[in-house]
């Protein structure tokens, strides 16, 4: 019940499939993961923050069942 803002990273550029403010569903490609900055392969930079900018830990908010 709280407004939350997901921060994806390491995308590969240009590779946005959706806009902000766009509503998702389960399953929807957002994008294509990439490799930036000084990584060492693709992978995925998943962040959390409340709109007061506080972290939020990503993995609790994912179900795995």
């Amino acid at each position: 019940g709280e407004d939350v803002s997901v921060i994806y990273g390491h995308l590969y550029p240009g590779s946005n499939k959706v806009s902000v403010g766009d509503v998702v569903s389960k399953g929807t490609q957002i994008a294509s993961v990439g490799t930036t900055g000084y990584s060492t392969g693709n992978h995925l930079h998943f962040e959390v923050q409340k709109k007061n900018k506080t972290k939020i830990d990503g993995m609790s908010l994912i179900s795995f069942n």
